[in-house]
């Protein structure tokens, strides 16, 4: 499958007011490395409310290829799966986007997929080094309060009216 690196990325948030609806938007707009021919790819994912019904064309978005000014990819994307994608660019590295085509042949134009992936990984990675430094120092200073409560007898609880 096809891909390419992404080094910084953007992030915004909006809501749209029609007439008769409200749509939510959220917008990844990540760009790769400036290769050393000067080129860099970019991609825009977009995640709207638009696109949660099931769509009759079967496609998840389009690639345009800029020559010298790089890939430009487009997905669309359900506004509810936009955590995912966050979460991925904020804690893994590096990240990648993937696409294929809809058509095998092509070198632009409609996706059949697209989306971010990373490369392998050991397994049980967990938190970064700085965030397993920051735990342990928290744990330093900070002692656990533990409180011992008696479970109520008899006695403890109010008498009932006869």
């Amino acid at each position: 499958m096809p891909m390419f690196d992404i080094e910084t990325y953007k992030v915004s948030s909006y809501l749209e007011r029609f007439t008769a609806e409200t749509r939510p938007s959220r917008l990844l707009d990540m760009a790769g490395p400036v290769l050393f021919h000067g080129i860099q790819n970019h991609a825009l994912f977009a995640f709207s409310s638009s696109f949660d019904p099931v769509w009759s064309n079967p496609v998840a978005g389009y690639l345009t290829d800029g020559g010298f000014s790089g890939l430009s990819v487009v997905g669309w994307f359900p506004v509810a799966e936009f955590s995912y994608y966050y979460e991925i660019l904020r804690n893994e590295r590096p990240v990648r986007v993937l696409y294929e085509f809809r058509d095998a042949s092509a070198t632009s134009g409609y996706l059949r997929k697209v989306g971010l992936g990373t490369s392998t990984e050991p397994i049980g990675e967990g938190p970064s080094d700085s965030d397993k430094q920051i735990s342990a120092a928290l744990a330093q200073h900070l002692v656990p309060i533990q409180r011992e409560v008696p479970m109520p007898t008899v006695k403890d609880l109010p008498r009932r009216q006869e």
